[in-house]
């Protein structure tokens, strides 16, 4: 008789516990990580940042380069952040698969891709917001994308502020305009075309290995340059 009955308590007793444990969530939908994470992705790869209790998932993808280094995550019930220190270069975009999420770069907001750079540490911030309305990004509010000019003043680099002032709006053909500007005043004063000739190959040349991102730029001197030699071998002064 004592037998069936604490078969009885037991199975009583292990009904009531999942019947507990079924009321309250196993696992929680915030993570905070005590130790860094590796990243390691490459170009066309994404992080993916599911909030199962908003029913959000936030995504961050590496358009170029490689997303290689350590970060370390915290999500709340306003959103989350994401702290990273990357290894090397490349560029990321943010995303989400709602309309009401705010997204923030290193405390600006960030609307568009940015580029970071090795050893260059960075935090990404997002936030749920009560309603579809956003609010007002930075680079809507003064004109134009200025998102990554700051991310330059913000890491003291005060030329590639200059020069990321200009590229943003034109493009490379800004190394090529200012290396013109360089070379035309040569050339109106030395009346010598094969010193601008040398110049433009010094220039391709340096464009080439040091700023492979100008190599359209690179192509044009090299081109200018052999043109110019030509002209002055089978022209008479």
């Amino acid at each position: 008789m004592t037998k069936p009955l604490l078969l009885i308590a037991v199975l009583a007793f292990a009904f009531g516990s999942v019947c507990l444990l079924g009321a309250t969530p196993l696992t929680s939908a915030y993570v905070v990580t005590e130790d860094d994470f590796t990243l390691n992705f490459d170009s066309g790869e994404a992080l993916a940042v599911q909030d199962t209790d908003e029913d959000i998932t936030v995504t961050f993808s590496v358009n170029s380069g490689t997303w290689n280094g350590t970060g370390s995550l915290i999500t709340d019930a306003s959103g989350g952040t994401l702290q990273v220190t990357p290894t090397a270069n490349g560029v990321l975009s943010a995303s989400a698969d709602a309309e009401n999420v705010y997204f923030e770069l290193d405390g600006l907001a960030l609307t568009t891709s940015f580029a970071f750079t090795s050893g260059v540490a960075f935090t990404l911030t997002w936030e749920y917001t009560s309603s579809g309305v956003l609010p007002v990004p930075i680079d809507f509010a003064i004109g134009g994308d200025v998102t990554l000019l700051l991310t330059y003043l913000q890491q003291g680099d005060f030329l590639g502020f200059i020069a990321a002032c200009y590229t943003s709006r034109i493009g490379q053909l800004f190394y090529v305009i200012l290396a013109l500007a360089v070379t035309i005043p040569l050339a109106l004063r030395t009346q010598n075309v094969t010193y601008v000739a040398v110049v433009w190959l010094i220039l391709a040349g340096i464009f080439q290995v040091v700023m492979p991102i100008v190599s359209p730029g690179a192509v044009l001197f090299a081109v200018l340059a052999v043109g110019a030699l030509l002209y002055k071998l089978f022209t008479r002064d």
